[in-house]
């Protein structure tokens, strides 16, 4: 055979594969450019004195400054003018840290059987899910959790329990309910734990008995940051800079700890910590009042829905906000400094996503006003389900306000009632 019958006939082939290999790329291109505007999507933009809107999150400077798109337009917000934008992914991670300011850091998932974590005397190194490796001093961590429970609301207990009121020692959480404690020597391939008074470290497996580890001796410094930063892994991280760009994400969070990321497409939540609004979550009221509907008393329970799980509606978890259930009574001072400046009460009014389809209450904002309650907000009569209904309410001269969630026709049941992002400004 000739070599130019050979090539003849080798042509065909190789231009389907010069066509095939053309074709893949093309579809490379268009997944990435799908899963780039995957995390591009518009998403609720919640700004001082002004109504909410939609937005993208286009970058984040070194001075605090936030540039968003809102209708085709650029729009630079500053972190005082910032509430929040978009709501945090609720975190579905086995496994993460809890570090001294707050921020909860995901951890990877181990493979083949290696630890992703690694702690000792004085450091602690870890593999995270979108940061990549990560190392910082030991004093910098508040607590890990190991096991975490897929029910969200025993995820929020088993996070208390670790976070509780400064610990001496060390505690290991088990999945039985008891707590050992004494002190972590070390973390690697398995934990060496010195149990109080024994004086002899015990080599304990990483199994599921072991759901978490409080660290005693550290003092938790909630206040360090100025703006929280959620991540597509469920990563909250509290951060007194963000710099965000299409191809970089830089991170300072307290104490000097700074974390790099790929870019602006793993950012999906902003909340200010220093904005100019007032969540009356962190205020304390002057009075709350429950009146049960047979004999079940209910408290109220701030930044979690009256349950004492995460604030959920439509699918979307609120960090801030107040959990009511019927028929209650809020109350708050406005004569004290500094609220005096306040012009007015926003929120938004739905019942949790734990109501499901049940529930009926209607919500209500009462102002004391020269010794008289007066009405200034009534809802229609709310369901499970219902999307939130926005507040908007002029202060005035009031000296006090109240939130009162009222019974409907349903009597009480399942009437979980949030209060979302009630502030004011």
């Amino acid at each position: 055979m000739s070599v130019g019958l050979k090539i003849r006939r080798i042509l065909p082939k190789f231009h389907d594969l010069c066509g095939s290999i053309i074709k893949l790329s093309a579809l490379v291109a268009l997944s990435s450019c799908f899963v780039l505007n995957a995390f591009a999507e518009s998403q609720p933009l919640l700004q001082v004195g002004q109504e909410p809107a939609q937005a993208t999150l286009a970058n984040s400077t070194e001075t605090g400054d936030l540039l968003f798109r809102v209708d085709d337009q650029e729009q630079q917000v500053t972190q005082e003018k910032l509430l929040r934008w978009s709501t945090p992914r609720s975190s579905q991670a086995a496994s993460e840290l809890v570090l001294i300011d707050g921020s909860h850091l995901v951890l990877a998932e181990s493979w083949a059987g290696k630890s992703v974590l690694r702690l000792e005397a004085e450091t602690v190194a870890a593999t995270t899910k979108l940061l990549g490796e990560v190392s910082f001093a030991r004093a910098k961590l508040r607590a890990i959790l190991l096991r975490a429970p897929t029910d969200p609301l025993e995820r929020v207990r088993l996070l208390e329990e670790l976070t509780a009121a400064k610990q001496i020692a060390d505690r290991l959480i088990m999945s039985s309910g008891d707590i050992i404690t004494g002190r972590c020597l070390e973390i690697g391939e398995a934990i060496w734990f010195e149990a109080g008074g024994t004086g002899k470290p015990l080599e304990l497996p990483l199994s599921d008995e072991i759901v978490g580890i409080a660290l005693g001796g550290v003092a938790p410094n909630p206040n360090a940051g100025r703006i929280v930063v959620g991540l597509r892994d469920g990563s909250l991280l509290v951060a007194e800079s963000l710099v965000a760009g299409a191809d970089q994400l830089r991170l300072k969070l307290a104490g000097d700890m700074e974390l790099s990321g790929d870019g602006l497409r793993d950012v999906v939540y902003l909340r200010s910590i220093t904005s100019s609004a007032k969540y009356l979550s962190d205020l304390e009221p002057a009075a709350y009042r429950h009146v049960p509907y047979l004999e079940i008393p209910w408290r109220c329970r701030r930044d979690r829905n009256v349950l004492g799980g995460p604030l959920a509606v439509a699918g979307r978890t609120y960090p801030k906000g107040l959990g009511m259930h019927s028929a209650s009574r809020l109350t708050y001072d406005l004569q004290q400094e500094p609220l005096k400046e306040y012009a007015r009460f926003v929120s938004q009014v739905a019942l949790d996503d734990a109501s499901t389809d049940r529930g009926s209450v209607v919500f209500r904002v009462y102002l004391r006003k020269a010794d008289d309650w007066q009405e200034a907000y009534s809802s229609p009569v709310m369901r499970g389900g219902d999307p939130p209904q926005q507040i908007a309410v002029e202060l005035g001269a009031a000296t006090q306000i109240a939130l009162v969630t009222d019974y409907a026709d349903r009597g009480d049941e399942r009437d979980y009632a949030n209060w979302l992002d009630a502030r004011l400004e």
